[in-house]
């Protein structure tokens, strides 16, 4: 008998485990718009540092990808902004009524030798609304 309350203890304890632990999975969705993104920095060619970016949707999007690109040179113990490029679909950064893009920006006035990073704004917008998020890329050494 003492046994059997025992096991009966366990799976009620395991069972009231799992039941707490199903809300916390609920919230982590990122967005109703942002499905999942990305965005890093490669070095180009000779004073060039590429950005390379994805961004998928949850849905078909009136818009989606990058809206906004700021280069950043790291100097005297803080980054700052040398370089800005707004994204259009014009540019290739934005794609119109699509669930997914992808696509590379090419910053070509580094300095060999400097250390750069990228903060690229990320979006998908809809009749209904829009969502963004930045993304702060690896940081690398112009070639």
């Amino acid at each position: 008998m003492k046994k059997t309350n025992r096991v009966l203890a366990c799976f009620l304890i395991c069972l009231l485990c799992v039941g707490l632990s199903v809300p916390a999975f609920a919230g982590t969705c990122a967005s109703d718009y942002l499905s999942n993104y990305y965005a890093w920095c490669s070095q180009g060619d000779d004073d060039e540092v590429v950005v390379e970016f994805s961004v998928e949707a949850t849905d078909i999007m009136d818009y989606v990808g990058v809206t906004l690109i700021r280069f950043q040179v790291y100097s005297g113990g803080s980054w700052s902004t040398v370089h800005t490029k707004v994204g259009s679909v014009a540019n290739g950064l934005l794609s119109s009524n699509d669930d997914y893009h992808a696509g590379t920006y090419t910053y070509t006035s580094a300095t060999t030798g400097q250390t750069y990073r990228a903060l690229v704004t990320v979006y998908a917008a809809d009749e209904y609304g829009s969502d963004s998020r930045t993304v702060t890329t690896n940081s690398v050494v112009a070639p």
